[in-house]
């Protein structure tokens, strides 16, 4: 099994797909994540804990290579996971590409639901 499929199995990126593809085509830019985000409490349990199993996988091989920093998703990713090593900031060529739509919800999976209601509200969010 190559590195990409242990750490994001096909029918991960399946389930993070279906749930992207009921947001509405008219919905664009920062309202995307807001549907998300109010619409993330429909997502199975079992879904959400697979978004938090690839969340675990991607940060455990980010400890195996010794990694400081990951940057997934947004502006300048490419849909590439980054990896910062040893102070250089590469693509990790051997992990899958993440659209972001996948990314913002990966990270949203991540969250509470105070934090989410906290980024809807101010667009912003350290955590």
């Amino acid at each position: 099994m190559k590195v990409n499929e242990e750490i994001v199995p096909n029918e991960s990126k399946r389930l993070l797909n279906s749930f992207i593809s009921k947001i509405p085509k008219t919905v664009r830019g920062s309202e995307r994540i807001t549907f998300m985000i109010e619409h993330f409490s429909e997502i199975p349990i079992e879904e959400k804990y697979s978004m938090i199993k690839i969340m675990d996988n991607l940060l455990r091989y980010m400890i195996e290579k010794e990694a400081s920093d990951i940057e997934f998703g947004g502006f300048g990713t490419e849909g590439h996971v980054w990896f910062r090593i040893y102070g250089q900031k590469d693509i990790v060529a051997e992990l899958p590409k993440f659209s972001d739509d996948e990314s913002a919800l990966l990270i949203l999976s991540l969250m509470t639901e105070k934090q989410r209601g906290k980024l809807e509200k101010e667009r912003n969010l350290d955590f």
